[in-house]
């Protein structure tokens, strides 16, 4: 039996012998996917979990088809212990070692009844063995490639079979398929069955070369193979056909099989005129046919396949798809659902594929493994490119042993045999951040000899490449590393060698994503960087159960609660790395990737213009590298705040690479009010969806709107009561009155004598405890101020009363509290004037101060019935050095309740912040940094005089605020009540006031 299953084993994977005297198993058959020729095994199967290193020998027997398994529990194939309950998850290299015992029963097709059954296993973490009525098939210890096993001698096609599986968290490479995210085990992708004849397709192979982009040859090699000798009074031939996406027979050809031994290589070549090339933004698919038929002509085994022709080089030191530089727009992606664990289904890639094309994405890595199939399928039709990589991540000290050569080309052998065919993948990666050894090289060189017409990389931690750079081989043809400054990136593109992509760049750890618009900048300023991807598409987490003490203890989350007992687990910040939420929610971040990451750009960014006709001329940039824009079209409307002046469409038409001029006729009324206009610019594809926004300020006369100046427009009151005294300043109105007393509080109070506020001075010298600070920059020792709302201890109160107005003069000092000896101190100034305006000035200083100033500045709490923040200035989303690019100028508004509320909002010219009854407090600045937070139910905002980036979790803010470097702090701004009867300034900015209701799409996120 031992000696039969030996043979049994060679015939499915016969040996290659390599120049390294490797012996890599092949594929004996080539896959087979068509749905009409499959029978899947997915279900219901039964299923033991077995907690320990060994299988009690009560289990032993558990491969036999006498065992009762009525006791056993079932499980869903495919899925993940994990998500179905059987086994605690576990991150990163922390998985125990643990059996997963899988019993299904299955009947066999009985028109294979003389053909040749395999049985294929997609993915299966981690290693595993199979067998088939009692009888051992084989075993496999590569998670993420598939495997398939001939398991023919085994079956009844009189009676059910049996198919029992034993898998094991533990195979001799098992840590190569841990990385950073959750390690999750199980049957987690198809198993299916196929069949084929004895005469049989043992590998097809599609390569194009372009002449010219006006001729491209097509080489088919086929590969043919027996199980046993052939008959020979029986002939047969080897047929190739082609066609075009509307079935159009182009090509067909077909040789003589004449074995040799039990197989041969055929190749067929044609030169096919005029070519639709594909590309991600052309993604046209011919359709290759691959027949086996016999001297009747009875075809015994078809294989059809969706090939793209086109041709990837690196000339010169550029990365070339169809002799054309390519612009890479990428993201590192990974398969996980926190529903389905690894289990992904076909709705789910689609969707997300859906979603990156809506954010502008083109470029996919897959990060760190080959992903299911269909996902490559998918990207070769929707126009993705791929860097496809070679399956090994932990396990770094495996590679400075020999031993591991054979199993990490086995795994390269698995990859490129599987995937070659797929025209999205444009280059191959070989594993993620590891050692450059002699064992790697190995491999390096085995994916070069199996597929030379694609590049390879090894992306490496930057530091290492650096240190490494000048020893790589030149098998390797792209420089890939990761988490390096834009400075840093420059350089090595300087040199000239060879191209570059960043194949991690701006990690988006909770929502600090602020790297990417000067790494972007700095990818199109240079020819030979190809490109790059984010790290990552998606956040990593896993849906558990918690309890509401959890819930009301997470001061800080690390995740994502969807309730109070349903959380979205990221293993702390370990997998809040993504650019949309677990569950496919798209972040701030997805936002600001989607405009950086946009393929057409209107390059202006503010036009001066008078009053009457004339013609706005704007530069169109087209940076797709194949396509023109026809078929696109530049939507405009012109408007004077809620006033439309003139709207239009214009068609596009740039060729790929260029810019053009387009043209706006419009006519602008003599009567502008506050002389603020906007230009409002909505670009869609030849479908209607939209691709790119922007707003561009038209300033009248070439003049800025003067928003403060504006404040002389509202009338002074008859009525201007002051009472001054040593402790306070009490100024009062017909429909208001403002208080300031010595202790730093300020109220204020409408016609009602409702405290619209009655707040103290604070200083904003941080921000909220968030993923980013607590995780990241605190192991940096780039400390902020805790708490970060500052208290103010004022040292002098003195009242001036002055024609117009009457003033409060505070000297205070804010005072650091988790240090001694560091504080703020500095001139705040409350002026109010007849006209019902309170105008602030501060001047500030730090005093000994450390650490960084996230953000700083005067801070005032509100009445907790202000619910809504309208605001004129950059939105809706949060604005800090380095995001910015997603933001425009128009009026915005959101809720307090709202998921995107706290924040610092950018340019904001003026703001109202109302009650259900639209009353509440106006806000007038100059292009202000202003901050809202909900903190219990009031609404604070801040005078932001200062604001530092987020950081990433391997880079230093872009604008860091170091507080000892911080010479001064000052702003000037103005507040004033807006009533039932409106504010004459702010509500017609503001009105009609449309109902505003919050986005609550998580109860508790980890925020910034």
């Amino acid at each position: 039996m031992k000696q039969y299953i030996v043979q049994l084993l060679l015939l499915i994977f016969p040996v290659l012998s390599m120049a390294q005297n490797l012996d890599v198993p092949k594929q004996s058959v080539y896959q087979v996917r068509d749905k009409m020729e499959i029978q899947t095994l997915n279900g219901k199967w039964k299923f033991k979990y077995v907690a320990n290193k060994n299988i009690p020998s009560s289990l032993s027997g558990f491969v036999e088809t006498n065992f009762d398994d009525s006791s056993w529990d079932y499980i869903t194939v495919p899925s993940n212990w994990e998500t179905e309950g059987f086994k605690t998850p576990q991150y990163g290299a922390d998985i125990v070692e643990s059996w997963g015992l899988y019993r299904t029963t299955f009947k066999a097709n009985p028109v294979w009844k003389n053909r040749h059954v395999i049985l294929r296993f997609d993915g299966v973490q981690f290693g595993y063995e199979v067998f088939v009525n009692g009888h051992y098939a084989g075993r496999w210890g590569s998670s993420f490639n598939p495997c398939q096993f001939d398991i023919t001698s085994f079956l009844h096609f009189d009676r059910p079979n049996v198919l029992a599986v034993k898998v094991s968290t533990r195979s001799k490479g098992w840590r190569f398929d841990l990385n950073d995210c959750w390690a999750l085990a199980g049957i987690f992708r198809d198993v299916e069955l196929f069949s084929v004849p004895n005469l049989h397709l043992k590998d097809v192979t599609f390569v194009s070369k372009l002449e010219d982009n006006e001729q491209a040859s097509l080489t088919f090699k086929i590969d043919v193979a027996t199980f046993k000798t052939l008959d020979n009074s029986e002939q047969y031939r080897a047929q190739v056909l082609f066609y075009d996406k509307t079935g159009r027979h182009l090509f067909s050809s077909s040789q003589s099989i004449e074995l040799k031994g039990d197989s041969q290589l055929l190749q067929f070549d044609w030169n096919l005129p005029n070519p639709h090339l594909w590309t991600a933004e052309t993604p046209y698919l011919y359709r290759m046919e691959v027949r086996i038929v016999n001297s009747k002509n009875e075809v015994i085994q078809q294989i059809s396949e969706n090939v793209g022709v086109r041709e990837v080089m690196v000339k010169d030191g550029i990365l070339l798809v169809n002799n054309t530089p390519v612009l890479l727009r990428g993201t590192c992606h990974n398969e996980i659902d926190p529903v389905h664990g690894r289990a992904l289904t076909t709705t789910d890639r689609l969707n997300q594929l859906k979603m990156m094309k809506a954010a502008n994405v083109n470029f996919i890595r897959t990060a760190h493994y080959p992903f299911h199939p269909d996902f490559h399928k998918m990207c070769d039709e929707m126009g993705f490119y791929v860097c496809c990589e070679v399956p090994f991540g932990y396990g770094d000290s495996n590679l400075y042993k020999e031993e591991f050569t054979t199993e990490l080309c086995t795994r390269a052998e698995a990859t490129l045999t599987r995937d070659k065919n797929h025209p999205s993948i444009i280059m191959w990666t070989i594993g993620n951040e590891n050692p450059y050894t002699d064992v790697v090289e190995k491999v390096v060189q085995y994916v070069k000899q199996k597929d030379p017409t694609r590049p390879r990389a090894l992306p490496m931690a930057g530091n290492y490449f650096l240190e490494n750079r000048e020893r790589l081989s030149d098998n390797l043809d792209i420089y890939a590393f990761h988490y390096q400054s834009a400075q840093t990136v420059a350089k090595i593109a300087d040199l000239k060698q060879k191209p570059v992509i960043t194949t991690e760049y701006s990690h988006a750890l909770g929502l600090a994503f602020d790297a990417l618009e000067s790494q972007f900048d700095t990818i199109l300023s240079r020819k030979n960087i190809a490109g790059g991807s984010v790290w990552c598409w998606s956040d990593q987490a896993l849906l558990r159960n918690r309890t509401k003490e959890d819930f009301m203890r997470d001061s800080v989350p690390m995740g994502i609660w969807l309730d109070s007992l349903r959380y979205l687990d990221s293993y702390n910040d370990k997998g809040t790395d993504g650019i949309v939420y677990a569950d496919g929610y798209p972040q701030e971040d997805y936002w600001q990737l989607r405009k950086v990451y946009s393929p057409i750009v209107v390059l202006d960014k503010e036009i001066g213009i008078r009053k009457g006709k004339q013609n706005i001329k704007l530069t169109v940039e087209n940076r797709f590298d194949f396509i023109s824009l026809a078929g696109y079209r530049c939507n405009w409307q012109i408007r004077n705040l809620s006033r439309e002046l003139c709207n239009g469409s214009v068609e596009l038409s740039a060729p790929a690479r260029q810019q053009e001029t387009i043209s706006l006729q419009c006519i602008f009324p003599a009567d502008i009010e506050n002389n603020d206009c906007m230009l409002y610019l909505a670009v869609t594809d030849n479908t209607g969806a939209p691709v790119y926004e922007k707003s561009i300020p038209l300033w009248v006369d070439n003049q800025r709107p003067d928003y403060p100046n504006l404040l002389n427009r509202i009338p002074e009151q008859k009525r201007f009561k002051v009472k001054k005294s040593s402790v306070a300043l009490s100024v009062q109105g017909e429909d208001y009155q403002f208080v300031v007393d010595k202790n730093g509080k300020v109220t204020i109070l409408d016609v009602d004598k409702r405290k619209v506020m009655d707040t103290y001075l604070y200083l904003r010298v941080g921000r909220k405890q968030s993923i980013n600070i607590v995780n990241f920059l605190m192991r940096k020792k780039a400390f902020g101020w805790e708490p970060y709302l500052l208290t103010p201890e004022v040292k002098e109160f003195v009242c001036v009363e002055e024609k117009g107005k009457v003033s409060a003069k505070l000297r205070c000092q804010w005072s650091r509290t988790d240090k001694t000896g560091e504080y703020i101190e500095g001139d705040v100034t409350l002026s109010v004037t007849k006209n019902g305006v309170m105008t602030v000035n501060y001047d500030l200083v730090p005093y000994h101060a450390t650490g960084i100033l996230w953000e700083c500045g005067p801070t005032f709490a509100l009445h907790p019935s202000i619910e809504t923040f309208r605001w004129l200035g950059n939105g809706p989303y949060t604005s800090t050095p380095g995001k910015t690019a997603y933001n425009e100028r128009d009026v915005w508004a959101l809720h307090k309740d709202d998921m995107h509320f706290m924040g610092n909002r950018g340019l904001v010219d003026a703001a109202v912040l109302l009650d259900n009854e639209n009353t509440g407090i106006g806000y007038i600045g100059s292009s202000s940094d202003l901050a809202v937070e909900k903190i219990g139910e009031a609404i604070y905002i801040t005078d932001n005089a200062i604001v530092s980036s987020y950081g990433t979790k391997l880079s230093q803010p872009v604008v860091n605020n170091k507080a000892d470097k911080v010479k001064n702090i000052k702003g000037k701004f103005s507040l004033m009540l807006v009533g039932k009867e409106g504010n004459m300034l702010l509500t017609p900015l503001f009105s009609p006031y449309s109902e505003v209701l919050p986005n609550m799409h998580f109860l508790k996120s980890y925020g910034h």
